[in-house]
């Protein structure tokens, strides 16, 4: 009887654990989600024309690596742990949204890309860095 109840418990653990999502990747209804963003929802807002009062990410920057008025994504999950020593991939991305001249990049003017803090919400921010995070 002990054995059959200590069976059903383990059984009730491994179902909460695996419905709650038990860390890590899962997958939503709207796509893939990784430990902090979810990949389509940051592919959607990247294509919005506006974002808030502020112009969308895909008026500026391409995804193909034709050259607009800022630097291309193509490839950027790829790049963006490499372009600031000690920070990496996403830390740089976060920073490029929220704090675009804290290092702009080389051959691009500083106070031409809007910070957008306060613009986007963290979950926004969240999918926006999940998203260019896996164009590589």
């Amino acid at each position: 009887m002990k054995r059959l109840h200590l069976s059903v418990v383990l059984a009730l653990v491994v179902a909460l654990l695996t419905a709650c999502g038990g860390g890590g990747s899962t997958t939503t209804g709207t796509g893939s989600t990784g430990a902090s963003g979810d990949v389509n929802a940051g592919k959607a807002l990247f294509a919005q024309q506006t974002i808030g009062a502020n112009v969308g990410c895909i008026t500026c920057h391409s995804l193909d690596g034709s050259q607009l008025v800022g630097p291309t994504m193509k490839d950027i999950g790829t790049r963006a742990g490499k372009e600031v020593q000690g920070e990496s991939a996403d830390q740089y991305i976060r920073t490029a949204i929220l704090e675009p001249n804290a290092h702009a990049p080389s051959g691009y003017a500083v106070g031409v890309m809007p910070s957008y803090k306060g613009v986007v919400s963290d979950a926004q921010l969240n999918d926006l860095v999940a998203y260019l995070l896996s164009l590589k």
